[in-house]
């Protein structure tokens, strides 16, 4: 288990001019160009050193991106340096941009930080706890201009990121959004206690944020993707602030939620990009092992570090922190996904009626979900709510059979879904498992419909379809299914594998197999239509016969296509005229590229 508990005071933010890169070499003159009147206040009285300060401590990120002048500030030993590429960082860090200046970091959780010029931010508080599978940060901006990118890895349940200013926000799972602290006009009140909102999913809470002596100041709060739940403690409201939407939260109180001028949002993009550094870089505790010998060779021999650096290479879950998070930038990735189901009907007696498969990419967190019937594609549903609703509780919200001809309606929250402890598996940007439900639909006096077998489930973060276009390579994993049967179907695993090249697949190949039944496809073929492909062509076999309708839809998950996952299903019908002898089968397939 890594664990990481920080807290770093924060203040305000900087000036100065000079825009040039800075890389962390033993020869790269890191800041000696910089003259001592133009760092900020804080750092007047201090020596900002022209080298690494090493420091005893387990670093929580990496310093990517340096564009002009950034100094890194160890707060408890009151020892500063100019920064470079390649810079670990550690607890009680705190980061300045001077003026022309850039700076992006990467923390163990995989989450970014890309700052503005004349930006002050410190690190409250980081839990990287990947045996409770919890991530938790705080951040604290007091001046300048910051974009968060919040990224929802799966191996994470618990999810929570902050940031304080003066007033305070919450960035929740898998968000990018930006934040800007300025000076406020004379007309602001007096400044006052702040807290932050702490929308985890462990509830709600506030954080208090201690009173500073800095000049009042305005937060504006920009939504680029997901949502930011914003509270105000002196008016107690709360706000989210959605994709292409502001919000400035002044000490009177917080403003009307306003659209964002798309121009205003260019240019806040424009003065906090920080470029995405190229692959290959170490992991943190590497950076401070080799940069252990470069602070010594840099150092003058009379000065001392204040420390000395960790001289092994910590395992933190991540082989390599600094791994670009998409291959054209950073994105967060939005939950999605797809759902297979087998439906049995009750008329007297147990029949497998249909089979269904979502044909297309599923938000999880939205409103619903829906898989289509392989029988009647262009008539029949079943619709689920999304794993966002209503706090995590799920529903079957509506059933259409038979070509249309019974229909449920909506059935509100009467008919729960069973898949909280029957996850499968799980990766950094997927999981899976299976669902049922308990309770059976009547559509009239005689006919029910029921989720008896196991249905699957499989979602994560999908690959943007600009990287798709650029990955090739093989991938291979397991596959899951259930045969139907009127006892409640009987599991079958095997094995799943295709080739990827750019926006096609080819050798697409999955089999599974359990008690006396199987199900496979083998040499089949697809093309992606933006992020998902449809599986056509190829043999497909159920229990040795060639079903009578199929379907098989996935996606690849990741920012770089690092994995790959769908549902299929298939029903066999051998006497469409007469009840009793039809079957089906359905599943998830999920690999890993090689």
């Amino acid at each position: 288990m890594k664990r990481y508990n920080f807290v770093v005071l924060l203040a305000l933010a900087l000036l100065l001019t000079g825009f040039q890169p800075a890389f962390s070499r033993a020869d790269t003159d890191r800041g000696n160009a910089v003259p001592g009147e133009a760092l900020p206040v804080e750092l007047k009285d201090l020596d900002v050193q022209d080298y690494y300060i090493a420091y005893e401590a387990e670093p929580v990120g990496l310093i990517q991106t340096v564009i002009g002048h950034v100094v890194v500030l160890h707060e408890d030993t009151d020892q500063a340096y100019f920064a470079a590429k390649g810079d670990a960082i550690f607890q009680q860090d705190v980061l300045f941009t001077l003026g022309d200046s850039r700076c992006r970091v990467k923390f163990v959780t995989e989450d970014v930080i890309t700052m503005g010029e004349e930006t002050r931010i410190g690190i409250e508080e980081l839990i990287d706890d990947q045996e409770m599978e919890e991530k938790k940060s705080t951040i604290s901006v007091l001046r300048g201009k910051a974009m968060f990118y919040v990224v929802p890895l799966f191996r994470y349940k618990n999810i929570s990121t902050s940031v304080e200013t003066p007033t305070a926000v919450c960035g929740v799972r898998g968000t990018k959004f930006g934040v800007e602290v300025r000076k406020a006009g004379e007309n602001f009140a007096q400044s006052k206690r702040t807290y932050l909102a702490d929308a985890s999913d462990s509830g709600f809470g506030y954080l208090a944020l201690a009173q500073t002596d800095y000049n009042e100041t305005e937060t504006i709060v920009y939504g680029f993707d997901g949502e930011v739940e914003v509270y105000s403690p002196v008016d107690e409201t709360t706000q989210m602030v959605g994709e292409g939407e502001n919000l400035e939260i002044t000490s009177i109180g917080a403003g009307v939620l306003q659209d964002t001028d798309p121009a205003v949002a260019e240019q806040f993009i424009s003065n906090t990009e920080a470029p995405t550094p190229e692959t290959g870089e170490s992991s943190p505790g590497a950076a401070v092992e080799e940069q252990q010998g470069a602070a010594e060779e840099e150092a003058p021999a009379t000065t001392d570090t204040g420390g000395t650096a960790i001289a092994t290479t910590t395992d933190t879950g991540n082989a390599d922190v600094t791994q670009n998070l998409t291959t054209a930038g950073i994105t967060t990735l939005p939950r999605s996904g797809y759902i297979s189901a087998l439906l049995t009907e009750l008329d007297g007696e147990v029949y497998s009626n249909d089979v269904y498969v979502s044909n297309s990419l599923q938000n999880d967190v939205s409103g619903e979900v829906t898989a289509t019937s392989i029988n009647y594609p262009d008539t029949c549903f079943l619709k689920g709510t999304g794993s966002g609703y209503e706090d995590d509780s799920v529903y079957l919200k509506q059933i259409v059979a038979n070509d249309g001809t019974e229909d449920s309606g909506d059935l509100g929250t009467d008919r729960p879904i069973y898949h909280t402890n029957t996850e499968i598996g799980s990766n950094d940007y997927m999981e899976w498992g299976w669902w049922t439900m308990a309770t059976a639909v009547e559509m009239d006096s005689t006919i029910k419909y029921l989720i008896d077998n196991k249905g699957y489930y499989i979602f994560g973060g999908v690959t943007p379809p600009t990287v798709v276009a650029g990955i090739s390579g093989t991938y291979s994993g397991d596959a899951y299914g259930t045969y139907w049967t009127s006892l409640g179907g009987t599991d079958m695993t095997g094995t799943f594998s295709c080739n990827v090249n750019g926006t096609s697949i080819s050798d697409f190949g999955l089999s599974v197999s359990g008690g006396a039944y199987s199900a496979s496809i083998s040499n089949a073929d697809a093309s992606f239509s933006n992020s998902s492909f449809d599986i056509s062509g190829g043999d497909w076999l159920l229990n040795g016969n060639t079903p009578s309708g199929q379907s098989c839809h996935g996606s690849l998950y990741g920012p770089n296509g690092e994995y790959i996952g769908g549902a299929w299903g298939m029903f066999y019908d051998p006497t469409p005229a007469s009840d009793g002898d039809e079957t089906g089968a359905a599943g998830i397939f999920q690999g890993t590229k090689q």
